[in-house]
């Protein structure tokens, strides 16, 4: 079961008018000077469920925007990026693989009707 989100928790809590002003803070757009460690870490966390892998990237991009800039340095030691997990991501199948899948799933279809 995935757990709630601390910052969307929070947000539940609070009156409208709160809410509403904390939710526009969130979509306002910064310039690359005025990005902060605080702010990615709470980007990271805003986005937890998009997945470690995909945030990271962003957080990449963001980085080497910064060190365009030469911002990054300032940063640095605040950053984190998130843990990946430890299984092995999915990879293509060898044609040899695939016929074989093919040949099952069409025997599994057969069967079935």
């Amino acid at each position: 079961m995935a757990t709630k989100n601390p910052i969307t928790s929070d947000l539940a809590s609070l009156p409208f008018p709160e809410t509403a002003e904390t939710w526009l803070q969130t979509r306002r757009a910064y310039r690359l000077q005025e990005i902060s460690g605080d702010q990615i870490r709470a980007y990271q966390q805003m986005l937890e469920t998009c997945g470690p892998f995909a945030i990271n990237h962003e957080c990449s991009v963001l980085q080497q925007m910064l060190k365009r800039i030469e911002r990054w340095p300032e940063i640095a030691h605040a950053y984190q990026a998130l843990p990946l997990p430890k299984e092995k991501r999915g990879r293509a199948l060898a044609p040899e693989e695939k016929e074989k899948f093919l040949r099952g799933s069409e025997q599994t279809r057969c069967q079935g009707q």
